[in-house]
């Protein structure tokens, strides 16, 4: 027989009867009056039926109660056997802690005894095996000597003393030779060192005097210059007469415009004894120091320009050309200061050329200029002209690799 919970009986009983009312509710009222008197009877048997499920269901509850309280005393009773179990464990486990902690204490005794006797029976081995070498070893040495044959050693030490004695003397002489090699060797060092020293002046007096041929070769070949275009009197406007000499060292200037490097000097003199050095500009003009050249005759200023053109073409080549080319450079072409460029005009200087050989005179009179901005133009013209002297000795080494092919 299937047992019903009260759910299932519950739900059973009310759709048995909700069925049985709408068969009611369906039926004429005679027979559904006595419908009705047997409804009364079904329902209480659904109630029952629902009562008797809800007992059995309490009932099982119940049993389910009882095994679950069975169980939980066992479970109990399971924890405290458990909870002995980890004690008896844990006093094993510290028991077996101290058993090893004890003998490892005595091992360790143990291995330290056994290290010591080790190293005590190491060292008494290695004495034996000493004492057993030293041993063999004078047994050797006794078995040599016996084989020296002594009494023929000592002979033959005596031989060897004697010898000894014949190389000592040897090298006592010796000793005195080379003390006296190195007198002499010293002797010959400083002579040497004398010698050095007489051949260094002679080269410097050699050098001397290559320089003063040199200038005299450089005199002679401007004074052959001289000649041709100089040596002449000439008249000035004041009837005085003037007079243009060469003579030998030239001038030495700290003017960076002059030229300080030749061998030679003109110096100008009038009938009356006065006169000056004439210095020579990089720019291939004589200047005059005032007022000892003032009246100085237009014809001799001339020639002394010739003679600087003839002259210096081979002492110093490029100042020529470099002449020539400044007076064609404008000075709107030279980046000088703006304000600069009229009162330059106004003085008549308009070319590189003009500045660069006038930057000791006329250059510091110019109205509105000072001292500030003379050095400012001399320096921005100074720059043109050094990008020309590269450019030139560019020139000059592709011409001499050329002519070398």
């Amino acid at each position: 027989m299937t047992t019903l919970n009260p759910s299932e009986a519950t739900s059973l009983a009310l759709n048995t009867l909700t069925s049985q009312i709408r068969n009611i509710l369906l039926m004429p009222d005679g027979p559904a009056k006595a419908a009705i008197g047997s409804f009364e009877t079904l329902l209480n048997a659904n109630l029952t039926m629902i009562s008797e499920a809800a007992n059995a269901h309490i009932d099982e509850f119940n049993g389910l109660i009882d095994q679950l309280e069975a169980r939980d005393g066992e479970l109990l009773t399971q924890a405290a056997l458990v909870s002995q179990l980890r004690q008896q464990v844990a006093e094993a486990e510290q028991r077996i802690t101290t058993a090893r902690q004890e003998g490892a204490t005595g091992l360790e005794a143990k291995a330290d005894e056994l290290y010591k006797a080790q190293r005590a029976l190491n060292d008494v081995q290695t004495k034996y095996s000493a004492l057993q070498y030293n041993a063999r070893q004078l047994e050797r040495q006794l078995a040599d000597l016996n084989a020296m044959d002594p009494a023929g050693m000592k002979r033959r030490i005596k031989e060897k003393n004697e010898l000894l004695e014949e190389q000592r003397t040897a090298i006592a002489k010796h000793k005195s030779n080379e003390a006296a090699y190195r007198a002499e060797v010293l002797k010959l060092e400083r002579r040497i060192s004398e010698l050095l020293g007489v051949i260094n002046d002679q080269d410097r007096e050699l050098e001397r005097r290559h320089t003063v041929i040199m200038e005299l070769e450089s005199s002679r070949a401007a004074k052959l210059i001289w000649v041709k275009h100089l040596a002449k009197t000439y008249k000035g406007e004041d009837g005085s007469l003037w007079n243009c000499y060469l003579v030998d060292h030239g001038l030495q200037s700290n003017t960076t415009y002059l030229i300080n490097d030749l061998s030679w000097k003109l110096h100008a003199m009038k009938s009356d004894g006065s006169g000056c050095s004439v210095m020579l500009s990089q720019w291939m003009n004589p200047i005059y120091p005032a007022p000892y050249g003032s009246g100085a005759p237009d014809a001799m200023t001339q020639d002394i320009f010739a003679f600087m053109q003839e002259a210096l073409e081979q002492s110093h080549p490029h100042l020529q050309p470099r002449t020539e080319w400044a007076k064609t450079v404008s000075i709107h072409e030279c980046g000088l200061p703006p304000r600069t460029i009229k009162p330059l005009e106004e003085a008549g200087i308009d070319t590189l050329y003009k500045v660069m050989s006038h930057q000791g005179n006329k250059l510091d009179k110019v109205k509105g200029i000072g001292e500030k901005l003379v050095g400012q133009i001399v320096y921005a013209c100074e720059l043109k002209v050094k990008l020309w002297e590269e450019q030139f000795a560019a020139g000059q080494h592709a011409e001499q690799h050329k002519e070398a092919a």
